[in-house]
């Protein structure tokens, strides 16, 4: 259901623990790998704050009989903080975390548009593997990370360290040489310039934005068991 407005990086049910025994309250956070598919999420399925009490958002997620209600995570730590955005202010302690840095080299990242139908992370990472002459179970650990899920058209791969066969694979992904589950993609192209620049920075942000809500819940659920 989520994984239409990007890659989900991971959902966690939340749960009540009571004498040793955990129970679903049919919540969950979903984590998105990068900022730009939150983004398109929340304005999908969040109604718009200016709306009034009867704004709808444009869709919503029905799993059996059960309407999603879907908001951010801020918005959740706001209300658990019983405070309202005209409340938050002098008396809210800025909270501490550790920066998410990632070092990263030009000529790394590939851009994949037109994935064939049916495509999973699974099938790009088996051509990957292929190509490279590597076993798809050792392709994520060892070389590339693939910024996929099913249902999207697009996908970039991201490979770990340099290579001298970055460049051929991306030219043969582009001209239909290497296909993926017996398909060509429609175009294939290593990151250059700002494009290069804004993708790994939207990145590194979105990294940071999650740690940031991480330390806003822990700091919210340090306040609660004092009161």
């Amino acid at each position: 259901h989520f994984a239409k407005y990007g890659p989900v990086a991971l959902i966690n049910m939340q749960h009540f623990r009571k004498g040793g025994k955990s129970t679903a309250i049919g919540a969950a956070i979903i984590e998105f790998e990068a900022v730009e598919a939150q983004e398109k999420a929340a304005a999908d399925l969040i109604a718009p704050a200016d709306g009034g009490e009867d704004a709808k958002p444009t869709n919503v997620i029905k799993i059996g009989d059960n309407e999603l209600t879907v908001q951010t995570l801020e918005k959740w730590i706001e209300k658990k903080n019983n405070k309202s955005p005209s409340k938050r202010g002098k008396d809210e302690v800025e909270v501490e975390f550790k920066n998410y840095e990632l070092e990263w080299e030009k000529g790394r990242a590939i851009s994949v548009k037109g994935v064939p139908d049916g495509c999973d992370r699974e099938k790009i990472i088996a051509a990957i593997g292929a190509f490279f002459d590597i076993e798809a179970d050792q392709v994520n650990d060892n070389l590339a990370y693939v910024d996929y899920s099913r249902g999207q058209t697009d996908a970039a791969i991201r490979f770990k360290e340099a290579n001298d066969k970055i460049q051929d694979f991306a030219a043969k992904l582009a001209d239909g040489t290497v296909k993926i589950d017996d398909s060509a993609v429609a175009s294939a192209a290593i990151l250059e310039g700002e494009e290069e620049e804004k993708y790994y920075k939207d990145f590194i942000d979105f990294k940071n934005t999650h740690r940031k809500k991480q330390a806003q819940e822990k700091m919210a659920n340090k306040r609660r068991r004092k009161n």
